[in-house]
């Protein structure tokens, strides 16, 4: 759990670095027009170094002082323009040294080494912020994008628990609460969080380990969340 001295990732585990320094993630995402309409339906989630549950959606400090966290999207169906997204994964690690409002972002994105080049192109653009929509929102908030890679994402969800790995790069597990009555501890209607009318479902990690760029966490025993996410820009 948080930073440490590290070189990036080469070899298997991440085929390419598609952009660092940031500048020339920009110069990426403009392959792809900014006029094309584009729509994402999937499932979200995000694990963190917070307590259950996370106090950045009721608006206050993360538990250490500091976040770090991974966020996650898969499309269930999706498009830009003329194509198709179906079934491909973004994720953002994220560091945050404070409220997550007050910015000072450092980010590092991966794109799923599935998708063509005109997929990866798209998402690149799509979660970059330079297509609009809501990922357009946090822009600003990002102080230092610190690389993107096409690399596999193995994304696995069984029941109430669900798994991701991205090999020598990343690894999360985590399972939901069960609450009280049948069925998984639920938030709605919070102050904060991802851009989602849905009910967050609350979750226990088991495991986060992280090392690229310069970043390293071992996190276990932490907050998570999924949900439904529907993005549409520009």
């Amino acid at each position: 759990m948080g930073i440490g001295d590290y070189r990036p990732t080469t070899g298997p585990g991440a085929r390419g670095l598609l952009a660092s320094p940031p500048e020339i993630a920009i110069m990426a995402g403009e392959r792809v027009s900014m006029t094309t309409s584009w729509k994402l339906v999937g499932t979200y989630f995000e694990a963190c170094n917070c307590s259950i549950p996370c106090p950045f959606i009721f608006k206050s400090p993360p538990t250490d002082g500091a976040c770090t966290v991974m966020i996650r999207w898969h499309i269930d169906s999706g498009h830009h323009g003329e194509t198709s997204l179906d079934g491909l994964n973004v994720v953002h690690m994220v560091h945050v040294p404070g409220l997550m409002v007050d910015g000072g972002w450092r980010l590092a994105r991966y794109i799923d080494s599935r998708g063509s080049e005109a997929q990866t192109g798209a998402l690149s653009n799509i979660f970059s912020g330079r297509a609009g929509g809501p990922p357009a929102l946090s822009v600003d908030l990002i102080d230092e994008v610190l690389g993107e890679r096409l690399t596999p994402i193995d994304y696995r969800s069984e029941g109430q628990s669900m798994s991701l790995a991205m090999a020598r790069i990343a690894t999360m597990e985590m399972t939901d609460i069960e609450g009280k009555e049948e069925g998984p501890v639920t938030i709605v209607n919070s102050p904060m969080g991802v851009i989602s009318r849905a009910a967050k479902i609350v979750s226990r990690s088991s495991v986060l380990r992280y090392r690229d760029f310069d970043m390293t966490w071992e996190i276990s025993d932490r907050n998570g969340y999924h949900t439904s996410f529907d993005y549409a820009g520009p």
